[in-house]
């Protein structure tokens, strides 16, 4: 077969294929953009990667072949993209949020003195936009007993005080008259 047959049967496919998943036109389901190079077939519920690892790399021919199945969308690569960071986000927030607390944890656990919101900052070696929420996480820590507070951004472990007269230190000595 001519090679030149051989590219443009390829790309009838993926016309058709894209045309099909773009509710009868070549164009972005989302935003309407219908420039064939930037479109590209959607895992509407996610899981591209995997599904075309099992397939192979002839998508639009697997998904002919299958006779156009439900769960895929025609999207320009701007919309897929967009559509991945809003679903990828919160996840990496969430991921960030615990390991930022538990490094925050132990940082606070090696201090015997006062610190500052700045002195925790730099101590982790933040960045301004990663320490946005430090003042909040280190004000629940105080709520939670855990640390006071001095005012202006300065904090202090609190350490838990340590009974001379046995298990129960609300018993004080008093001694007899």
């Amino acid at each position: 077969m001519d090679m030149n047959k051989e590219v443009e049967k390829k790309f009838e496919l993926k016309i058709n294929v894209l045309t099909h998943y773009g509710n009868g036109k070549c164009a972005c389901v989302i935003c309407g953009f219908d420039d064939l190079r930037a479109l590209s077939i959607d895992h509407i519920e996610g899981g591209g990667n995997e599904h075309r690892r099992k397939v192979g790399r002839q998508i639009y021919l697997w998904l002919r072949e299958q006779d156009y199945p439900e769960g895929y969308q025609t999207l320009c690569m701007n919309c897929q993209f967009i559509k991945r960071y809003k679903n990828d986000i919160p996840l990496l927030k969430l991921r960030k949020a615990k390991t930022l607390s538990k490094r925050i944890e132990a940082w606070v656990e090696g201090r015997n003195m006062q610190f500052s919101i700045w002195d925790l900052r730099v101590g982790l070696n933040l960045a301004p936009s990663e320490a946005k929420g430090l003042r909040v996480y280190l004000h629940k820590m105080k709520n939670k007993g855990l640390l006071t507070g001095y005012g202006n951004g300065v904090f202090k472990k609190r350490v838990k005080p340590v009974s001379v007269f046995g298990v129960n230190s609300s018993m004080s000595y008093k001694p007899k008259s």
